[in-house]
């Protein structure tokens, strides 16, 4: 038979747990939702590099002029 005291600690421990539990699943949920609206963002995005488009078509332009 435990002891008042001992009886306490355990009901400590547990509710401990329970608490390190619910704090885990509300941490991994909160990422993962992070991170879904971060993909959300990203999904429709389509790369822009003008620079780098002018760049190729000035070069196909000069090399069509020279041959």
């Amino acid at each position: 038979m435990d002891t008042i005291e001992q009886k306490g600690t355990r009901q400590l421990k547990e509710r401990r747990e329970e608490v390190c539990q619910d704090l885990k699943e509300e941490i991994k949920s909160a990422i993962e939702m992070g991170s879904r609206v971060v993909a959300e963002r990203f999904r429709d995005a389509v790369p822009y590099r003008p620079k780098l488009q002018n760049l190729k078509m000035m070069k196909a332009k000069a090399k069509r002029r020279w041959n």
